[in-house]
């Protein structure tokens, strides 16, 4: 059986989403943690109090609930108040599958957190433009299952904006309620940044106006439009090496349209 593969160590996205796990303020609140890793971040909320669950393809640690990303996880129906997968979904093939079943498995007003390298960040825009690749997503990165194993980690297959990422989650009844990152990528390059910043922005303005015109009767009865715009023009988005979404799924009588 093939593994992830992770850094063993407590890295400087999981000290973002622990930030955010920690506003969580019900008590014995349910958490996974998918896919787990060394699972680092779960022992530290562990520390902190939370009823932690840790599923992964990997067998490091005895307290691994095995879980393949690419089928239906082992979980019941809205049983985690909160969701983190951290660097996992650009690993596997069906994606789509894998966001169903996170909404599945949350519960009513319960928050997904998920973390993905930032293909959007002007770096990788650059790196993209110059080499036909985008950051963190170079073929010779990814592995072809030649053996047919069960499970097998295909390394960075799946490059996914979090734009993408987020009409699939809100497909499933979640809102974007917050876009955070990790470290600036290349600070050294922002002089080539204000370039792409002097001709992207006004254009991504005036296609989301386009976008406002042409949709103008679904604009009351969602928030997907507003929080891609809203959160397009932010320092995470432009900037971020990756990517952390915050999502919340919504009641029944809340869910957009």
């Amino acid at each position: 059986m093939s593994k992830f593969h992770y850094h063993d160590k407590f890295s400087d996205t999981m000290e973002v989403v622990f930030k955010e796990i920690n506003r969580i303020k019900k008590p014995n609140a349910q958490i996974l943690d998918i896919p787990a890793g060394a699972g680092r971040l779960s022992d530290r909320l562990r520390r902190e109090g939370f009823n932690v669950v840790c599923a992964d393809i990997n067998d490091s640690r005895n307290d691994f609930v095995f879980a393949d990303m690419n089928k239906s996880l082992p979980f019941a129906d809205e049983q985690f108040d909160a969701v983190v997968s951290m660097e996992g979904i650009e690993h596997i093939v069906n994606y789509q599958g894998f966001i169903s079943e996170l909404a599945r498995i949350t519960s009513k007003r319960g928050i997904i957190m998920l973390t993905t390298p930032n293909i959007s960040c002007f770096y990788s825009r650059l790196m993209f433009m110059c080499t036909g690749n985008f950051f963190q997503f170079w073929p010779a990165q990814s592995f072809v299952n030649v053996n047919r194993e069960e499970v097998f980690d295909f390394g960075h297959i799946t490059p996914l904006t979090w734009q993408k990422i987020y009409f699939h989650f809100a497909h499933h009844g979640l809102t974007l309620v917050a876009l955070r990152g990790n470290k600036i990528k290349r600070k050294s390059l922002f002089p080539i940044y204000l370039l792409f910043m002097a001709v992207g922005l006004p254009w991504i303005a005036y296609r989301l106006r386009y976008t406002r015109k042409a949709v103008k009767s679904l604009l009351n009865r969602t928030d997907f439009y507003h929080n891609i715009e809203k959160f397009s023009y932010s320092l995470p988005a432009m900037f971020c090496r990756n990517i952390v979404m915050v999502l919340e799924k919504k009641v029944e009588n809340e869910q957009e349209s």
